[in-house]
């Protein structure tokens, strides 16, 4: 008999764990050959129910002036680097090192802290 809570469940998943792997673990290995309808939908619910994010380091540039956001925004030579974050303050950047865009900014005429 097994005893299975949803934390537990949810536990599993968070270690990297398979909830389809290990509902069809239990589906092969089960003694009756079959899991009761109720608890095939519970573990569906739970494996449906769960909210996946995504964890990831963002580089941002930052300025205390909104005209200077604008204006880098509107930069063609930086603009394939930017992503929106809060267009008044905060803009990310991707596909280029800090090193490089440093550079970049500076030959803009920006001043880089």
């Amino acid at each position: 008999m097994y005893n299975l809570s949803k934390e537990s469940f949810t536990r599993a998943i968070q270690s990297g764990h398979d909830g389809q792997a290990f509902m069809e673990y239990l589906l092969t290995h089960n003694r009756n050959e079959s899991l009761p309808a109720n608890v095939l939908t519970t573990l569906e619910d739970w494996r449906g129910g769960m909210k996946h994010v995504r964890l990831r380091t963002v580089h941002i540039i930052e300025t205390d002036d909104p005209l200077v956001m604008a204006d880098l925004s509107h930069r063609r030579r930086l603009q394939h680097h930017l992503v929106a974050l809060d267009d008044a303050q905060v803009i990310g950047y991707k596909k280029i090192t800090k090193a490089e865009l440093r550079k970049l900014l500076e030959k803009e005429g920006f001043v880089v802290e």
